[in-house]
């Protein structure tokens, strides 16, 4: 469950409902009236922000989606399935592309107009171009990697 406060009026205005287990992600969508939400229950729900309701369920995942993203026209999200999805928004959010090649839990990625950035509790930093999935750079370490922060280019 979400819920969205009118800061101000101190007021509820709206329940967003539909996940059956807790809420992993929110990611709002800058240019529209809409919020993604993201869960252990493998599922992606898009919300219409003023009225609550859910206007469409992603599904693509195997297990808890751990992180969710919108750039533009594309919509990012990863999990513990190993894999990332991007959804094209114009496409109704078809997947169009399914980035593989972590052996452990996406534990979250930072993306840009060219690039995904993704981090992995196998312990490594896969950089991907974000409209074909072609796999740029990948960095091991010897330690899972749970949290990044990027800024400009450095990650």
């Amino acid at each position: 469950l979400m819920i969205s406060w009118d800061l101000q009026a101190q007021e509820r205005l709206n329940d967003f409902q539909g996940h059956s287990k807790p809420l992993t992600s929110i990611a709002i969508d800058p240019k529209t009236p809409i919020v993604f939400t993201s869960s252990y229950d493998t599922h992606i729900r898009a919300y219409d922000i003023k009225s609550g309701h859910c206007t469409q369920v992603l599904s693509g995942h195997s297990d808890t989606v751990s992180c969710i993203k919108v750039y533009g026209n594309y919509l990012v999200s990863s999990s513990h399935d190993t894999t990332l999805q991007v959804w094209d928004k114009r496409k109704t959010f078809n997947s169009v592309v399914v980035l593989k090649g972590h052996t452990g839990p996406v534990n979250g990625h930072h993306m840009n107009e060219k690039n995904v950035y993704s981090y992995s509790s196998d312990g490594c930093l896969l950089t991907w171009k974000l409209k074909t999935g072609e796999s740029k750079l990948r960095i091991e370490t010897n330690y899972p990697i749970q949290r990044t922060k990027m800024k400009k280019k450095y990650i």
